[in-house]
């Protein structure tokens, strides 16, 4: 049985042939520009082709030449055979591509054929229906085969459509502008008042339980990795830290939900000492709110800077930007700086790299805590004590390298 031919645009001996033969053209025509004296019919015999067809394609360069033509060489030495699939010259073509590729929806395989004929007809009525030398002249429908060729040649596919949300391009700068503000803002703060007196805080919850994300098994059980608790992930305290440039560590604070002091008694009734070693607050659902932060700032922060000029990076949320708090903050002689919203993954150093490794530091304390002691009980009170550990085990180097991989120390 003969083989099936796959004459592909990959591997094809015709199209290898194709691109011999325009190259060759090309070299003829470029050595008759070089020199315009040079006879047409004895430089197609002196290299053994057609007088005649070196004579339309001289014929065909000069008009491309004539009409502004960027590649008139190219345009001359293309193969313009064989009937409609060649119905646009290799400008129109790559112009045709661009405003596929610039599409935006992106085009679909009907939007292309209409694409197409839309070309067709302003070609013919710009330039008539002789616009090119081809050997026949066919009625032009865009079909299945000929967009499928298309794409292949101008290397487009057809993947699958995904939503995106639009965002303004003037929003878009004014992300960047802000941006550009706060780095510059907080180098700023860093060279006036130094590393030591510039801070970033920021609030992140604290779960009852917090096993790793995977276990080991027998091969082929079928079960998923044993994680006995009696407790769920339900989020009663938001613990926030704060560190310096110059990678001090300042209190760690918690939130805790609840309405009175009540809740604070209960949870340093008969605690381990590092849960003492955290200050807590309450509120009535469990979120840092702007009475708070104000408190957080007169008996934390306050004998910290001891009243010489500062400053403190703070995310977006609410809370951080009352009228009271900035007041409280001004009477501080402390500056506050907002981190650009939905910024802080890249630009906040807690969130950079300072709270990953402290809950992957939680997730071994609590693993290990299982495995001595499977029938204790995950509470509140746990929680708070392995994110007091997991902040004591950050190093000073660990706050440093978070503000300079965030971009606002050197």
């Amino acid at each position: 049985m003969a083989r099936k031919s796959r004459n592909t645009q990959r591997g094809s001996s015709v199209l290898a042939r194709k691109r011999r033969a325009q190259r060759k053209w090309e070299s003829l025509l470029l050595a008759k520009a070089a020199r315009p004296s040079l006879s047409l019919r004895s430089l197609a015999l002196q290299h053994g082709v057609c007088p005649r067809a070196l004579q339309a394609r001289w014929k065909r360069y000069r008009c491309a030449e004539a009409a502004g033509d960027e590649r008139p060489i190219l345009a001359a030495s293309d193969n313009h055979r064989g009937g409609h699939n060649r119905t646009f010259t290799p400008s129109q073509e790559a112009l045709l591509a661009a405003q596929i590729k610039a599409a935006s929806p992106a085009m679909t395989h009907t939007q292309i054929q209409g694409a197409a004929l839309s070309l067709h007809r302003s070609i013919h009525v710009a330039y008539g229906v002789r616009h090119l030398a081809l050997r026949e002249q066919r009625p032009f429908h865009a079909a299945d085969g000929f967009v499928t060729a298309f794409k292949r040649r101008n290397r487009l596919s057809s993947h699958v459509m995904k939503g995106r949300k639009h965002r303004a391009a003037d929003n878009t700068v004014q992300q960047e502008n802000e941006v550009l503000q706060f780095v510059h803002d907080a180098r700023t703060a860093v060279d006036t008042f130094g590393p030591r007196m510039v801070l970033n805080m920021d609030e992140t919850p604290i779960p009852k339980v917090e096993h790793p994300h995977s276990g080991v098994v027998a091969t082929g059980s079928g079960l998923a990795a044993p994680c006995p608790t009696t407790a769920g992930n339900k989020l009663n305290v938001t613990c926030f830290c704060c560190i310096s440039a110059a990678g001090d560590k300042l209190q760690m604070c918690a939130v805790l939900r609840g309405k009175t002091q009540r809740v604070v008694n209960n949870m340093l009734r008969d605690a381990a000492p590092a849960v003492h070693r955290t200050r807590f607050y309450y509120s009535q659902k469990g979120w840092v709110n702007a009475s708070i932060i104000i408190q957080w700032l007169q008996e934390v922060v306050a004998p910290y800077t001891r009243g010489a000029a500062a400053a403190l990076l703070l995310d977006d949320y609410p809370a951080h930007w009352t009228d009271e708090v900035q007041a409280a903050a001004a009477a501080m002689n402390l500056q506050l700086i907002k981190v650009p919203p939905k910024q802080t993954m890249e630009y906040q150093p807690l969130d950079v790299c300072y709270h990953g490794p402290m809950s992957k530091v939680r997730q071994r304390l609590w693993k290990e805590k299982r495995q001595l002691f499977p029938d204790a009980a995950d509470s509140n009170q746990a929680a708070a004590e392995r994110a007091q550990l997991a902040y004591e085990a950050m190093s000073r180097q660990a706050g440093i390298d978070a503000f300079r991989k965030a971009y606002l120390v050197d």
